[in-house]
């Protein structure tokens, strides 16, 4: 039996792979899981469910959607009613564990992207019968004793709830901890489905388009922010709804069905493009510092105040999300593309889609080919 400490090196810390991560994809795929933890993300969830056999979740639904957002919380009702037999409610449940056959982890991090990428947590992995059969036990026992969710009483219960959570006071206490930076490792490098080698005349256009841009560093880091997107929304590249495309004018976007999510352009000058949701409170703070900004045409069955937001941000795609200050705008720009993820199944845009886009987010050497070509007077990163 092997016993194992998991938690942030300074490799991953600083940008690395997350090692919770490392262990959850290595141990889920291709088994059948149990997994029992109030503070879930749907995206996260997606992520690991999309690799295993079969799964049963359990989790303090009430707390689960008290600590999201409104949006987010519409997006956990769905999920739930979607999956009613395989989530059962258990209150005051707080353990946060994965079984997975004969291993387990078991520790603080939450499962939601921060607390597998960004919060200094401790975990336990567990390899072997004696200690995993003994989890499997309690997991079956607290199993028995719940039921789904009635889903009635859960819409009158977020019914219920402030549109918003207690928002987090602008003052502080000093701390010198260094903050935790980690990112999720590529399951599509763990399956073998490394994108293919596009055609020389796609490739050249990508490198002329990457040319455009500040440096390399710069648009490096807006690719790490493209794989971040297709990670969390679990997007193949032959998913009808995705579309990466290299358009005449001077930007690189990201189109999920029929709008932008995410976008990069040097028309004037270098701006990183993002969606948010309608609901989001921030945006007159962000129109105000922004380069641009404009709301989408509604779509049929949608009225104007319904429809989000597109923001160009100034500054580098590596300072968009840097600090605790923008941790909700993150986590409400993931919100708003996985909403629009969830609104259609195709984009008519889909004609458009270049896969050396694809590639040059998700294979790093690919990229750093991309990156050499352009700028090939810079220092590689």
């Amino acid at each position: 039996m092997t016993v194992k400490l998991i938690y942030h090196n300074s490799e991953s810390a600083s940008g690395g792979v997350s090692p919770f991560d490392e262990v959850i994809a290595r141990i889920v795929r291709g088994k059948d899981i149990q997994i029992a933890c109030p503070y879930l993300s749907v995206s996260y969830l997606k992520r690991i469910l999309q690799v295993c056999k079969s799964w049963r979740i359990l989790s303090d639904v009430e707390e689960w959607l008290a600590s999201h957002t409104l949006t987010a919380r519409k997006e956990i009702q769905d999920f739930v009613t979607e999956h009613l037999e395989s989530i059962h409610h258990y209150k005051d449940l707080h353990a946060k564990l994965i079984i997975a056959d004969n291993a387990a982890l078991l520790g603080s991090a939450n499962f939601t992207e921060k607390g597998i990428t960004g919060r200094t947590e401790l975990s336990v992995l567990f390899e072997g019968e004696e200690q995993t059969e003994e989890l499997h036990q309690w997991f079956d026992i607290l199993w028995s004793q719940t039921t789904p969710v009635n889903v009635s009483e859960m819409k009158a219960y977020i019914h219920s709830l402030p549109d918003i959570r207690l928002e987090k006071s602008h003052c502080g206490l000093t701390s010198k901890a260094p903050k935790v930076k980690a990112r999720l490792r590529s399951l599509n490098r763990d399956q073998g489905h490394m994108v293919y080698e596009s055609s020389q005349q796609a490739h050249q256009r990508l490198v002329e388009r990457v040319r455009i841009f500040p440096n390399r560093e710069w648009i490096n880091g807006y690719f790490e922010l493209v794989k971040e997107l297709i990670e969390f929304t679990g997007l193949a590249n032959d998913d009808p709804r995705l579309v990466l495309s290299i358009p005449q004018d001077k930007i690189l976007p990201v189109t999920i069905n029929r709008r932008y999510v995410l976008a990069t352009s040097r028309r004037r000058r270098a701006a990183i493009g993002l969606i948010f949701g309608s609901d989001f409170s921030r945006i007159p703070e962000l129109e105000a510092r922004a380069a641009h900004t404009g709301r989408f045409n509604p779509f049929s069955g949608e009225t104007e105040e319904d429809t989000p937001y597109f923001i160009w941000l100034k500054g580098t795609p590596n300072s968009l999300f840097d600090d605790e200050a923008t941790d909700e705008l993150k986590e409400e720009w993931r919100e708003a593309v996985l909403f629009e993820v969830r609104h259609g199944r195709y984009s008519p845009f889909r004609k458009f889609h270049e896969p050396t886009v694809y590639e040059a987010a998700m294979n790093s050497e690919y990229r750093r080919r991309v990156l050499d070509e352009a700028f090939s007077d810079s220092p590689a990163v």
